[in-house]
């Protein structure tokens, strides 16, 4: 209505087609960019219960969400949260499985102007700390064999933990990790990159829910020249 209405305007005063194009531009860019900024009116008590939903729903993740929520624009609309909790999903007693000290959910710009339609397309963590033991490393095994067709998990200069009871076995700081669902091959995907023992390895797994349903993967150590596949 803004645009038609100034659109009107500039009919009725004679402006150049020109200037014309700039100011339609110009009210188009705004009007679009207060669109975008719409989700910063939500209820973030309401946003926290919607996100805790979403993330077990459609990515699996059981997450305590912190109350420490603010939305971004760029690069595209999503909401940045500190401090949260990642859990594992063992019914009545979940265990914690990781501290995630930077989390960005991003969310889908259609509809954003209805809270009730919030759509989380992609999760990314940062700079966060995952412990992983005996008892929990089911977790892992578990999110590969389930299959979510709108998955899109990331962790970024993070950290993984093994432990034996008290003890750390082993720490494998992670530089990047992406864990999507390949509708193409109907297969999760799994690559991950980091150090392990002051060595950087690659980690690449797939796992196939055709007839077959094979799990692949490849693990190499290029400063080593070391290649290992399994199937």
């Amino acid at each position: 209505f803004i645009i038609i209405n100034q659109i009107y305007y500039m009919n009725k005063i004679k402006i150049s087609s020109f200037n014309k194009l700039i100011i339609s531009s110009i009210v188009i860019l705004f009007s679009f960019l207060f669109y975008l900024s719409v989700p910063a009116l939500y209820n973030y008590e309401r946003v926290q219960k919607q996100i805790k939903s979403e993330l077990l729903s459609k990515f699996n993740l059981n997450i305590d969400i912190s109350k420490k929520i603010k939305y971004r624009i760029l690069p595209s609309p999503h909401f940045e949260i500190t401090d949260s909790k990642l859990y594992s999903n063992l019914g009545n007693d979940p265990k914690l499985i990781g501290n995630l000290k930077n989390s960005k959910i991003f969310v889908s710009i259609i509809n954003l102007h209805n809270q009730k339609y919030l759509n989380v397309k992609e999760v990314v963590f940062l700079k966060s700390v995952f412990n992983f033991n005996k008892k929990n490393i089911h977790f892992l095994k578990d999110n590969l064999k389930i299959k979510k067709p709108h998955r899109n998990i990331y962790i970024k200069k993070s950290k993984f933990f093994f432990r034996d009871k008290d003890k750390t076995i082993a720490i494998f700081p992670i530089s990047n990790l992406k864990f999507f669902y390949n509708k193409k091959k109907l297969s999760n995907v799994f690559n991950l990159n980091g150090i392990a023992y002051n060595s950087k390895f690659s980690f690449n797994l797939i796992k196939e829910f055709k007839k077959e349903k094979e799990t692949k993967f490849i693990l190499k150590f290029p400063a080593a020249n070391l290649s290992i596949k399994n199937v």
